[in-house]
């Protein structure tokens, strides 16, 4: 678990290696306690380190369901919530093209922001590999 406050909680897991995707992390960001209001994952990657923000290219960094490019970021819509409440997003990193990090928070509209402290949710890659779920 990342993060967890009013009854929310934000988990990342891995679930996928670099050895056996073709090079790509698969990590799987779950939301509980978020209800059924449009949520988004607004993330970027770290190039240079895994805390720098910065947006990926295609074949550097996707999520399904498919993200869409705004100013800045990347935003990909949480799906519905499955039958225990909770709502999940896969992301795939590719180390090899240069990712050292991924770097998110949850977002509805207007302005709720939901964060790791005051900081954003950073996953550090070469943390995570070989810790899949």
């Amino acid at each position: 678990m990342l993060g967890s406050a009013s009854g929310h909680t934000v988990r990342v897991d891995v679930v996928g290696e670099p050895e056996d995707n073709g090079g790509w992390t698969g990590l799987e960001v779950s939301a509980d306690g978020f209800g059924d209001g449009e949520l988004i994952l607004h993330w970027g990657v770290g190039k240079q380190s895994p805390t720098e923000w910065a947006l990926p290219t295609d074949t550097q960094a996707k999520t399904t369901p498919a993200a869409t490019r705004v100013p800045g970021a990347c935003q990909t819509i949480f799906p519905s919530e499955d039958e225990q409440g909770c709502r999940k997003i896969k992301a795939e990193i590719k180390a090899d093209e240069g990712v050292k990090g991924f770097q998110f928070c949850l977002h509805r509209k207007p302005n709720d922001w939901l964060k790791d402290g005051k900081t954003n949710f950073i996953v550090d890659l070469a943390k995570s590999q070989g810790s899949k779920a």
